[in-house]
C-alpha cells in the first residue's frame, strides 16, 4: 500500500480510527416468493467488507455495490449475487447467521434484511421506527435473539430526529422488537461492534468509554469499562475464543479480556508494526486472526499464549485494504475492500499453514 490514496473514501468513513493512524504515523414485510436474485460467473465485488459463513455458503456484503454475494465454501464458486430492489439494500455493512437464516444490516436504509441462507429467498425487511435503527452497523445473533448496534460513525450521517447510540434486540423467529436499549447509564457512544460470550453481551464503543457489558437474558447493564490508553482506544472489532473476549482498538494491537468479568489478560501486537491498523478480527479454535487494513496483511495469534504465529503478507495473496475476515472448515476468508482487480476481491487461505488457496474476484 502506498499511502491513503489506495483506500476508498468510504473506508475512512467506516474506520474513523484509520484517520488517527494516518495522522499519527418494526414494519415487517413478509415475502413468500423467491426474489429476482441472479446467478453470475463473477462475484461482482464492489468494496466487499463484512463476510460470514452460514451453512455451506459464504456470504459477502458489497458496501459500495449495495449487494450481497453468495459463494460455495468448498469451491469458492459464485452461486448468486443479491442486489438491491426487492432486498432494499442501500448500504449493507454487516452480516449475522442463525438457524439457516442470514441477517443483513443496512446502514443507509436503517433496516435489517432477513434471507434464507439456503436459497437466498427474501423472508422480510425489518424497518420500523420503533426498532430504533439509526445507522446500524453491527449484529450478533444467537438462537432466537439478535442484537444490532445503532451508532453513526460520522455525526453528519445521523438521520434527522434520530440519535443512535443504542442497541436493538430482535426476536429472530419473527423479526419483532424485544427491546431497545438506550438508557444513559449504558453509555453507548458510537457503538461499533457487538459479540456474545456465554450469558454476556459485549458492545464496543468507538467513542467514549470503550466497552459495555450487558446481560443477554434481559438487556440489563452489568458494567461499563472505563479504561483508557492504547489498548482500549476507539475499539471497533470484537472476537471470542472460549470464554475470552478479544478487542481491536486503533493501532496494531489486540487486547484480551476475560469475557465473564472484563478482567484484562494481555495485550498483544498484531503484526509487529506500529502502523498496520487492524481492520477486523475473527477467532477459530485456539487461534485469533486479524486483517490488517493499512498494512495489507493477515496475522495469526495463538490465543493461549498471545504469541504471534505468522504474518501473511505475500504480494500474490492479493491483500488490499483487507476489511473483513472469518473462518470456516479450516479456511480463512478475507475481504479486500480495494483491489487492482477493480471492485475488490476475497482471498482464501489454509488456516493450518497460511498458504493461499485462491483469490475470488
Amino acid at each position: 500500500m502506498k499511502g491513503i490514496q489506495l483506500l476508498h473514501p468510504s473506508i475512512i468513513v467506516k474506520h474513523r480510527r484509520l484517520a488517527v493512524l494516518f495522522l499519527a504515523a418494526c414494519v415487517t414485510i413478509p415475502i413468500a416468493l423467491v426474489s429476482n436474485s441472479h446467478a453470475s460467473a463473477h462475484a461482482h465485488f464492489d468494496r466487499p467488507t463484512a463476510i460470514t459463513a452460514c451453512g455451506n455458503r459464504m456470504w459477502v456484503v458489497n458496501q459500495q455495490g449495495n449487494s450481497v454475494t453468495e459463494l460455495n465454501v468448498t469451491t469458492g464458486a459464485v452461486i448468486r449475487v443479491l442486489s438491491s430492489g426487492d432486498y432494499g439494500f442501500g448500504e449493507p455493512v454487516a452480516l449475522g447467521c442463525s438457524n439457516g437464516h442470514l441477517w443483513v444490516v443496512d446502514k443507509q436504509a436503517n433496516a435489517i434484511t432477513e434471507l434464507s441462507a439456503t436459497t437466498g429467498r427474501l423472508i422480510r425487511v425489518i424497518q420500523s421506527p420503533a426498532d430504533g435503527f439509526d445507522s446500524p452497523n453491527a449484529i450478533a445473533v444467537s438462537g432466537k435473539h439478535g442484537w444490532i448496534t445503532n451508532g453513526p460513525l460520522v455525526p453528519t450521517t445521523t438521520p434527522v430526529g434520530n440519535i443512535g447510540n443504542s442497541l436493538t434486540e430482535l426476536n429472530t423467529s419473527d423479526g419483532s422488537l424485544v427491546r431497545l436499549i438506550d438508557a444513559p447509564k449504558d453509555q453507548f457512544a458510537s457503538p461499533d461492534a457487538v459479540v456474545i460470550v456465554g450469558r454476556h453481551l459485549w458492545v464496543a464503543n468507538s467513542q467514549g468509554n470503550p466497552l459495555v457489558e450487558l446481560n443477554t437474558s434481559n438487556g440489563s447493564l452489568v458494567q461499563v469499562i472505563h479504561r483508557t490508553g492504547a489498548a482500549y482506544y476507539m475499539p471497533t472489532a470484537l472476537a471470542v475464543t472460549g470464554s475470552d473476549l478479544w478487542v481491536a482498538p486503533v493501532g496494531n494491537s489486540l487486547t484480551e479480556l476475560d469475557g465473564s468479568n472484563g478482567t484484562q489478560l494481555r495485550v498483544v501486537s498484531s503484526d509487529g508494526s506500529s502502523t498496520d491498523g487492524v481492520g477486523a478480527i475473527a477467532a477459530y479454535g485456539s487461534e485469533v486472526w486479524a486483517a490488517n487494513i493499512v498494512g495489507n496483511s493477515v496475522s495469526e495469534i495463538d490465543a493461549a499464549s498471545g504469541a504471534r504465529v505468522r504474518v501473511i503478507k505475500a504480494a500474490g495473496d492479493g491483500f488490499n485494504a483487507p476489511d473483513g475476515i472469518t473462518l470456516s472448515f479450516g479456511v480463512v476468508w478475507v475481504t479486500n475492500a480495494s483491489n487492482s482487480y477493480g471492485g475488490g476481491s476475497v482471498t482464501e487461505l489454509n488456516a493450518l499453514n497460511g498458504s493461499l488457496i485462491r483469490i475470488i474476484k
